[in-house]
């Protein structure tokens, strides 16, 4: 079975090109999503609480947390009781 083959023009090409990038640019990153979340709760906010927010898995938090931490962009404090990190912007 033969396949058609279509010729498409170079605008054409160059327009969609275009398009797929605005496109990236405006789709932001779960570590940029988790990020600006930390920084619009002044008070701190934990795994869970983050995940709530945004609707990513924790496990999917817990990295994204763990390369802002390695990036010195975000800290920890624990809470009272000792067991629970909080996450506050660096």
């Amino acid at each position: 079975m033969a396949t058609k083959r279509y010729k498409i023009s170079e605008k054409a090409v160059e327009k969609l090109m275009k398009e797929n990038l605005e496109l990236k640019k405006s789709l932001k990153t779960q570590r940029e999503v988790v990020f600006d979340t930390i920084c619009e709760h002044k008070e701190g906010l934990s795994c869970k609480d983050i995940c709530d927010i945004t609707g990513i898995a924790p496990r999917q938090v817990r990295d994204s947390t763990q390369r802002l931490k390695t990036d010195s962009m975000v800290k920890t404090f624990d809470c009272r009781c000792g067991s629970t990190p909080y996450y506050i912007k660096s």
